[in-house]
């Protein structure tokens, strides 16, 4: 789908560009924003059930492979940020 497209879009390709001998974005056959929206989708599945033991009412669950991408990775994300504040 559209996991390659989110990954370039995002930079995810540029952080991994240290997995290549050659120069430039790498890309990773591991589909994270897939996982990661898969993950907060259940999350919130098992939410909004919740709620409606609690409350009676039915919920509304979205996701998307941003955001699912944005929690299956923050270490590179925190890797990226102190290589630009401290390049030495």
């Amino acid at each position: 789908g559209y996991e390659a497209l989110i990954m370039a879009k995002t930079g995810v390709m540029f952080e991994k560009r240290q997995l290549t001998d050659r120069p430039g974005p790498a890309f990773t056959s591991s589909p994270y924003a897939s996982f990661g929206a898969a993950q907060a989708a259940v999350q919130g599945i098992i939410a909004a059930l919740i709620e409606r033991l609690t409350s009676g009412r039915g919920q509304v669950v979205e996701t998307s492979l941003v955001l699912g991408l944005g929690a299956m990775d923050p270490y590179n994300w925190f890797y990226e940020q102190v290589l630009h504040k401290y390049p030495d």
